[in-house]
């Protein structure tokens, strides 16, 4: 369960596609903040919030996070660690489907620009560090991915909380 901004720009990408969304220009980056903004997208596109939220209902054992990282990545050994958590057999095959089968394909997609992903990331800075400090895993990388520093993200944190001043107390 991993939803950032990639995520989001699938969404907005797929709704567009699915025609939930009416299309619009790729390049203008208040246009895409604007999708991003539908609450359909939006409501989906804090997987810190998600996670958190299964968790104050799920016990530990039965919760378990995984990430679109892991799907792109390793699409073999994700089906397999999935199909291991729900007690199912990972050899057995799982019918026609191949691991690397995509019904989208063939499909137009909307292509956004490298300068309207930026903005997209912006729009989503703090959640990647929160994600990257909560979710670890491939969410560890996310805040560098596009250029944002986690440590600073942390002193942001740690300046939040005054904890430099209750550490000078305790010394």
């Amino acid at each position: 369960m991993q939803r950032t901004c990639r995520e989001s720009l699938v969404a907005i990408v797929h709704g567009v596609r699915l025609g939930m969304i009416a299309p619009f220009d790729a390049t203008d980056g208040d246009e895409a903040i604007r999708n991003l903004l539908n609450p359909g997208v939006l409501l989906r596109s804090y997987p810190s919030k998600i996670v958190a939220r299964w968790k104050r209902y799920v016990r530990p054992e039965f919760f378990r996070a995984y990430f679109f990282d892991d799907l792109q990545e390793n699409p073999v050994e994700l089906r397999r660690s999935i199909l291991l958590f729900l007690g199912g057999d990972p050899d057995k095959p799982s019918g026609r489907l191949k691991p690397h089968d995509n019904g989208d394909a063939g499909r137009e997609k909307l292509r956004l620009t490298a300068k309207v992903r930026v903005r997209i990331a912006r729009f989503f800075e703090q959640e990647l560090k929160v994600c990257a400090a909560e979710l670890g895993g491939p969410a560890k990388s996310w805040p560098a991915r596009y250029g944002f520093s986690l440590v600073l993200f942390f002193w942001d944190l740690a300046d939040y909380f005054d904890l430099l001043l209750w550490w000078d107390w305790i010394a």
